[in-house]
C-alpha cells in the first residue's frame, strides 16, 4: 500500500426524521404516537469498502437501508 497516496471514497451522509402527536385521554392518560424514518437519503448502490493497489475496487459493502417506525405510547 502506498500511504503517501491514499484512496478516498465519497462522503456518506445520514438523515433521520420523525413527526409525532400527543394528547391527554380522560385526564388520566397521556397518549403519544410517533412516525420515524431512519436514513431518509438511502440508496441501493453498493459502497466500496477497500481498493486494490491499482485503484480498482477490491470489496463492497451493502448500505444501511431506509427504515420506518411507528410507535404508540400510553402513560398513566
Amino acid at each position: 500500500y502506498d500511504v503517501a497516496h491514499p484512496y478516498y471514497g465519497p462522503s456518506e451522509d445520514a438523515v433521520d426524521g420523525w413527526i409525532g402527536y400527543q394528547r391527554r385521554i380522560y385526564n388520566k392518560f397521556s397518549w403519544r404516537i410517533r412516525f420515524g424514518i431512519r436514513n431518509i437519503l438511502a440508496t441501493n448502490d453498493l459502497i466500496v469498502a477497500s481498493v486494490n493497489p491499482d485503484g480498482s475496487p477490491a470489496a463492497y459493502r451493502i448500505p444501511e437501508p431506509r427504515t420506518f417506525t411507528l410507535t404508540n405510547t400510553i402513560e398513566f
